[in-house]
């Protein structure tokens, strides 16, 4: 069901529909690509709590949104890849990293604690946020932010 979200919310007009929610929604970020490319990635790393489907329905529905975010605020969707690479990969609980729960799972109580986890995902996402703000120059070369 899930591969189908995309063309299913582009036929009933679910993505005009989130895109008239989405696009408003950040343009208080939009002006500065750092702010903009922090607040989004860190959202959908929070997003990654909610959907818990190893973020298929979220790739299904939000590339068809992104062409609209980029002609409103001159940002390529080729900008979100890495974006949604980073947080997809997401294990701040064992439930949103399929590999995270299929260890814990083998592994039991031999592996590493929750505790941990948490330590490395804090790591992670800041690694990311870091990650993904030094890659906005080299987007602005490339002519893919304007």
């Amino acid at each position: 069901m899930a591969l189908a979200l995309g063309g299913i919310s582009q036929e009933t007009g679910i993505v005009d529909w989130l895109s008239s929610l989405i696009v408003p929604a950040l343009a208080p970020v939009a002006g500065n690509p750092y702010l903009f490319l922090g607040v989004v990635t860190a959202f959908l790393f929070v997003w990654h709590f909610v959907d818990i489907a190893c973020y298929f329905p979220t790739f299904m529905i939000l590339p068809p949104i992104l062409p609209a975010i980029g002609k409103a605020y001159g940002i390529d969707p080729l900008v979100f890849v890495p974006v949604l690479a980073l947080a997809c990969c997401a294990f701040f609980m064992a439930y949103q990293n399929q590999w995270v729960l299929m260890s814990e799972n083998i592994a039991g109580k031999r592996s590493w604690a929750s505790k941990h986890r948490v330590q490395y995902a804090i790591i992670y996402f800041v690694a990311a946020i870091i990650s993904i703000l030094v890659c906005v120059p080299l987007y602005q070369s490339w002519g893919l932010i304007s």
